[in-house]
């Protein structure tokens, strides 16, 4: 059922499938969302590291985690969670499985 998996030390983290996935246009915005909380909490960062890894202000990071993907948020905060977890840009649209352990 999940296909790419992206692997950070000993974590794996487990995309679904491009046929699993629901097509709704701000779907993908809300699985980012979703994502970052989840992996936040996975790898036990504090609200403050974690927004230093993506170097947004942890009131930005807390709207994400709230389900508001703000208006302007740049493309290198995409970057910045590639160079720290490892995890593409393109897949941090797509969901996580929660039971990747």
């Amino acid at each position: 059922m999940f296909e790419n998996e992206v692997k950070k030390g000993t974590e794996n983290y487990k995309f679904a499938a491009e046929e699993n996935r629901e097509k709704k246009p701000d779907n993908e915005l809300y699985t980012f969302c979703k994502n970052i909380k989840y992996i936040r909490k996975k790898e036990k960062l504090s609200l403050s590291k974690m927004a230093h890894i993506m170097h947004i202000s942890t009131n930005t990071l807390k709207k994400i985690e709230n389900g508001e993907f703000p208006k302007r948020l740049g493309s290198s905060v995409l970057m910045n969670i590639y160079r720290y977890f490892g995890i593409m840009p393109s897949q941090q649209m797509i969901p996580i499985s929660e039971d990747d352990e």
